[in-house]
């Protein structure tokens, strides 16, 4: 069963800004009730697969300090959650995974 607060502050960090999937599991360490949860990582996946079933979201490569988007086919979206090193903050130069809402996405967000 999906979280529904854990749902909406996913929602709402990818809304805000084209989200690293580390920052993902931060913001779910911010919220009170994170306790509910278990482990927030494996939450985090739980609830990302979940939107990129309802193509809530769509993924990015990405690179910093400029942020450099390259949009990632959806049909490894999936494949991609489950790769250890995208859930790990990195540094300058270092490709990672970003995650942002679709239209769709921002509707569920609103409906919530």
């Amino acid at each position: 069963m999906i979280n529904k607060k854990a749902l909406i502050t996913i929602l709402w960090a990818c809304i805000e800004n084209d989200c690293p999937l580390w920052e993902i599991v931060w913001e779910l360490n911010s919220i009170p009730e994170k306790s509910e949860f278990g482990d927030t990582k494996t939450m985090a996946l739980e609830i990302l697969k979940y939107l990129v079933r309802g193509e809530y979201v769509e993924f990015f490569f990405d690179k910093l300090p400029h942020h450099n988007l390259k949009k990632i086919d959806k049909n490894s979206y999936i494949d991609l959650l489950e790769v250890e090193k995208y859930w790990n903050p990195v540094g300058f130069g270092i490709t990672f995974l970003s995650v942002s809402t679709t239209e769709k996405g921002k509707e569920l967000f609103y409906k919530l």
